[in-house]
């Protein structure tokens, strides 16, 4: 199976794709997201983690309400290019429970 059918057969359960950002100041913000989030963008941004104060290695997933939202967290590794942002996570929300499956996703995104 190639790369562009394992992406269309992870993408069918996704309700929405984001980025957050962690500024110097600590301080976690979404900085992109399709489509909105609505009244998930607070749940998501907490459930990132990118708020507190060590920032987690490796994937993160939980489940809200119907709704699962896995996110991949990562330090700035290249602070040349985005000198006010420490940390970043995308995140993805599904209805989908398959943690392995979404973290292929989320790998190939980051």
């Amino acid at each position: 199976m190639c790369i562009r059918d394992r992406l269309r057969d992870m993408a069918l359960p996704l309700i929405a794709v984001s980025i957050v950002e962690r500024d110097k100041h600590g301080e976690a913000i979404t900085s992109w997201m399709y489509p909105s989030l609505g009244d998930l963008e607070p749940i998501m941004l907490s459930r990132s983690q990118l708020g507190a104060d060590q920032i987690p290695s490796g994937l993160l997933f939980s489940k809200f309400k119907n709704t699962w939202i896995y996110c991949l967290p990562a330090m700035n590794t290249n602070s040349s290019d985005l000198p006010r942002v420490s940390a970043h996570a995308i995140c993805l929300l599904s209805k989908l429970f398959d943690p392995e499956k979404h973290q292929a996703l989320l790998e190939i995104m980051s």
